[in-house]
């Protein structure tokens, strides 16, 4: 019998401030009724940065996140607070992968908005992207 997954994963990238992986994961927990995991965070992403435009590709660190955590998480959020990006934008505050488990959401630019607290900001849906799942701040 195959065992059920837990529901959503967090994973800090670097070094996130413990309270806002505990925001988000309250928020999903008492928002959304979703089961939500903080999970080991992973080292900073330097093979993901782009020299030339000095930003972090986001499905480099997808992918990482994908290799590196437990399979048993229906879906799973890198947070993370660089700068990062998808090669046809100039930048994304958030990336997943389409029809897939994994996405990032980073801090870096929403840091030059006033901040909507995750009790009242935090989305989980179909992005406009490309149609795949995401969960992400919305400001």
């Amino acid at each position: 019998m195959a065992s059920k997954k837990r529901g959503i994963g967090l994973v800090p990238i670097e070094e996130i401030p413990w309270i806002t992986s505990k925001s988000i994961a309250a928020y999903i927990m008492g928002y959304l009724n979703l089961n939500a995991d903080i999970l080991p965070p992973l080292s900073p992403p330097h093979y993901a940065l782009d020299k030339k435009r000095l930003q972090y590709n986001a499905a480099a660190i997808i992918k990482t996140i994908e290799s590196q955590v437990p399979q048993d998480f229906e879906k799973v959020l890198g947070i993370l607070d660089v700068d990062i990006f998808v090669p046809i934008l100039t930048h994304v505050f958030d990336e997943a992968q389409q029809g897939g488990r994994c996405g990032v959401i980073s801090l870096y630019r929403l840091k030059k908005f006033r901040w909507v607290p995750p009790s009242r900001g935090l989305d989980i849906g179909k992005s406009s992207q490309g149609g795949h799942s995401r969960i992400r701040p919305s400001l």
